[in-house]
């Protein structure tokens, strides 16, 4: 009387197996579909992904890197590892930078730059876990890659302050920047704007206490585009910034 199904020996001895046929060595579906996009992407168009991880562990870090293998991605930004250590490293397929604070293990931040675009690159922290910049030496111009990830809203002084030199540092990085390079800039920027048509859609705030992060954010925000129009390239519409910061790619001409 045990549930379940009872199969006597005879029925296996007489039932018909059939081979499953297996892939040919090195072809898989996988392959065929990382070649397919290889083969048809807009080869003057760069791939930018950022994504905030909320904690990154290695097996969510071996699927993130499948897939963009697969998706032909240039470089990714994941945000908020809580990796608290720096390094640098390489496979076969990508090169790694992560930026970590040990004195806050609420930041982090891994940059994986595709080789088949550049082996040649630069980078250094312009604020650890926070902010990264990577240089990638491309002909005719140089790439320079930011990585952001700001502080999120607390109503508390320290935390204003922390949001505040954030965004003084981003400042003070762009007005670094050469004006003859591209510029590409992705991350989490834990801001609550006004919506912006194309660009910017609509906010929604549930409560009370986020309403000085709203005016706030969206003061500093039009500051900050104000100050980068005239710092980083005297060509530089407004439109071409807000693309590169919400995630539509910009053209490598």
């Amino acid at each position: 009387g045990s549930s379940g199904v009872k199969f006597l020996s005879s029925t296996l001895d007489n039932a018909r197996w059939q081979a499953v046929p297996v892939p040919s060595p090195g072809v898989t579906s996988e392959y065929d579909l990382t070649r397919y996009n290889r083969k048809h992407c807009n080869k003057r168009r760069a791939n930018f992904v950022t994504w905030n991880v909320a904690g990154l562990s290695q097996s969510k870090l071996d699927e993130v890197r499948h897939w963009a293998l697969t998706q032909n991605i240039t470089a990714l930004a994941l945000v908020e590892t809580r990796w608290p250590w720096t390094s640098e490293w390489q496979d076969p397929h990508w090169q790694y930078v992560h930026s970590g604070d040990p004195s806050s293990r609420s930041s982090g931040i891994l940059i994986m730059i595709s080789r088949t675009i550049s082996t040649d690159l630069r980078w250094r922290e312009c604020l650890p876990g926070r902010l990264v910049h990577v240089q990638l030496r491309l002909s005719p111009r140089y790439l320079d890659f930011l990585a952001c990830y700001q502080f999120c809203f607390q109503s508390n002084a320290m935390r204003q302050a922390d949001r505040q030199r954030w965004w003084e540092c981003l400042e003070t990085t762009l007005s670094r920047l050469p004006r003859r390079h591209v510029l590409a800039i992705v991350g989490d920027f834990n801001c609550s704007l006004t919506r912006q048509t194309h660009h910017i859609g609509c906010t929604f705030q549930q409560r009370v206490q986020c309403r000085t992060a709203y005016l706030e954010d969206s003061g500093l925000w039009q500051d900050f585009l104000h100050k980068s129009m005239h710092t980083v390239s005297d060509h530089l519409r407004q439109s071409d910034l807000l693309r590169a910061l919400f995630g539509e790619p910009l053209l490598i001409a």
